[in-house]
C-alpha cells in the first residue's frame, strides 16, 4: 500500500507541475498484490501525467506463487481496468511461463486493447541483461544506432513501444534498479 497517501499526492502535484512524466516504473518490494495498491498506484501515476507505469511481476516468490497471484489479479482486475480505461500489456519472457498463465495474459490484453487513459505493463519473467543480450543478438549486420537496437531491444522484451523510462519509484525504499528496464531507465 501507499504509505503517505499525503506525501504522494504532494509528490504527484509537484512533478506534474515541473516534468512532463510519460512512463513511470514502479518496482515494489515483495509484490504488489492486492487490487487496491495497483490501483492506488496508477491512480498517482495518473495524477502525475504518466501515460504508461510498469509494475514487476505480483510476486517472484516462486513460480507456483507467482502464476496463482498473476493470474488471480487477471481473472479479477481484467474488468476494472477496461472500465477505466486502462490498457494492459505484458513483457518479458512468455515461452517460460505456464500455459494457462500465457492465456490469462491474452485475454487480459485482448479485453483492455481499447483502454486509452493509461497503459499499464506487467514485467513477468523478464531481467533486463537477459533483454539486452537477446536484443544485441538480434541486430542485423550493418544495423547500429540507438534506434535500431532499441527497437530489437523492444522486440525481446515483447513490447511494441515502450518510451523510456522518466520515474523509478522503489516502493520498499531500496536505491538500485534490480536488473529491471536498465536500458530505458538510464536517463531516468
Amino acid at each position: 500500500a501507499i504509505g503517505d497517501p499525503a506525501v504522494f499526492e504532494h509528490t504527484a502535484r509537484r512533478l506534474a507541475d515541473t516534468v512532463a512524466l510519460r512512463l513511470v516504473c514502479i518496482l515494489q518490494r515483495g509484490g504488489i498484490a492486492q487490487p487496491p495498491d495497483v490501483a492506488a498506484y496508477l491512480a498517482w501515476a495518473r495524477q502525475c501525467g504518466a501515460g504508461t507505469v510498469v509494475f514487476r511481476e505480483f510476486s517472484r516468490l516462486g513460480d507456483g506463487y507467482r502464476d496463482n497471484a498473476t493470474a488471480r489479479h487477471l481473472r479479477t482486475e481484467t474488468g476494472t481496468l477496461q472500465a477505466r480505461g486502462v490498457r494492459l500489456s505484458v513483457i518479458g519472457r512468455r515461452d517460460r511461463l505456464p500455459t494457462a498463465l500465457v492465456a490469462a495474459i491474452a485475454e487480459a490484453e485482448r479485453r483492455t486493447a481499447a483502454g486509452r487513459l493509461l497503459d499499464l505493463r506487467i514485467a513477468i519473467d523478464y531481467s533486463a541483461r537477459e533483454a539486452i543480450t537477446r536484443a544485441a543478438a538480434r541486430l542485423l549486420p550493418g544495423e547500429h544506432g540507438r534506434a535500431a537496437f532499441t527497437q530489437r531491444l523492444a522486440e525481446a522484451c515483447g513490447a511494441d513501444d515502450l518510451p523510456d523510462v522518466d520515474l523509478v519509484v522503489r516502493t520498499g525504499g531500496e536505491r538500485r534498479l534490480s536488473d529491471f528496464l536498465l536500458w530505458e531507465s538510464a536517463y531516468a
